[in-house]
């Protein structure tokens, strides 16, 4: 078994962060449709920092790039509604 190195240690502490803002942002977007493309951004983040984990800590490939994929996506879409153009 390999061991989680201190860098390993603070990724999925971020993570963890990361999630708990998108489940906060994920509520409030509920309730108000103007946050939208944060939570979306949050959103974004969380699933780049999945793939990040994915890749270095439990070593699968598939995930990772299904992980990757959807978060640049969502990037891009949130980016687009901030900016008004969608």
């Amino acid at each position: 078994m390999n061991k989680i190195h201190e860098y390993n240690i603070l990724g999925i502490n971020i993570q963890i962060i990361v999630t708990i803002v998108v489940v906060v942002l994920g509520i409030i977007t509920f309730f108000s449709n103007r946050f939208m493309p944060f939570f979306q951004m949050a959103m974004a983040i969380d699933l780049l920092l999945f793939a990040y984990q994915n890749e270095k800590v439990f070593h699968r490939k598939n995930l990772t790039i299904i992980y990757l994929v959807c978060g640049i996506l969502l990037l891009i879409f949130s980016c687009l509604l901030l900016l008004g153009v969608i």
